[in-house]
């Protein structure tokens, strides 16, 4: 067996035991939210849920990480303060990998401006539907991160 296909099959049942495991004990979602404004300079640019962290989902870690973010005209972060985490080290440095690999869009597209955005990210597990792991993490989001 080559090595590289070895190293993609051993990801993907990875992949498949941390969905699996997920599926079993209940559901995950992550949440990003913006605290310090309803109307930010910019925002993250999917219409998709972020995807939990691998390692996070693992571990069964749950909680929030919280945010400065300086993004240029051009919607690239040019620097990030972690400013609160409820849940140690692992899920602050996870969560500003997760930020800084998104896409951002400009609230005004036609005139974007640098910004200092403050940003959050909630991590939710819990039993049930996934429509009550998702009303779950906003009202957890409701409540300070630390």
């Amino acid at each position: 067996m080559k090595p590289a296909f070895f190293a993609t099959l051993c990801a993907f049942a990875f992949t498949a035991f941390v969905s699996s495991a997920v599926a079993q004990d209940g559901h995950a979602t992550v949440q990003v939210s913006y605290p310090q404004s309803d109307e930010p300079a910019w925002v993250y640019a999917s219409d998709y849920v972020p995807a939990y962290p691998r390692r996070l989902a693992q571990e069964g870690t749950t909680g929030c990480a919280v945010f400065n973010l300086d993004i240029d005209e051009q919607g690239e972060i040019t620097n990030s303060e972690r400013v609160a985490t409820s849940s140690g080290r692992r899920l602050g440095r996870e969560s500003e990998r997760l930020i800084k690999s998104w896409d951002w869009r400009a609230a005004n597209p036609e005139s974007p401006q640098a910004a200092e955005v403050q940003v959050r990210v909630d991590y939710c597990m819990a039993q049930g539907t996934a429509d009550e792991v998702v009303q779950a993490c906003a009202q957890q989001a409701q409540y300070s991160c630390s």
